[in-house]
């Protein structure tokens, strides 16, 4: 079974969280550093909204990566210590979402979605040409 790069997949986990820290870092150093004056305000206000942006990305999407390796009959989905298994017949939807990498995946009996990486480098930019299909095999 094969699956994505750790690096690749802690990177995408904790990207925007590591932004947002950056964010806030950058307006509470503006805030404290600098008099206050309008312009300064409206920067520390930018950078503090951004921060709120970004770590709202963290908690919507960053905590729903999950790594998974991807086989011929069953793919696994290793979450913290646990490693669960699933066969493809129980995947009720998988997309690729272009322009981000990232594989978007249904299961039966779970409610929210799972986000992975894929588990190849591929060749094209952003990967515009792959497809879903390309990962699951055919269904008789």
């Amino acid at each position: 079974m094969k699956e994505a790069s750790p690096a690749k997949y802690y990177l995408a986990r904790y990207l925007f969280i590591a932004i947002a820290s950056l964010q806030a870092g950058a307006a509470m150093l503006i805030f404290f550093r600098w008099p206050s004056s309008p312009k300064h305000s409206a920067v520390v206000f930018l950078f503090a909204s951004l921060a709120l942006f970004f770590f709202s990305l963290h908690v919507l999407i960053g905590t729903r990566i999950r790594r998974v390796a991807v086989g011929k009959k069953k793919l696994a989905v290793i979450e913290s210590n646990r490693v669960k298994r699933y066969a493809w017949d129980e995947i009720r939807d998988l997309q690729f979402i272009r322009f981000v990498n990232l594989y978007s995946m249904n299961i039966k009996g779970r409610r929210q979605k799972i986000y992975f990486l894929p588990t190849r480098n591929s060749a094209t930019i952003y990967s515009m040409f792959t497809r879903a299909e390309d990962l699951m095999p055919k269904r008789k």
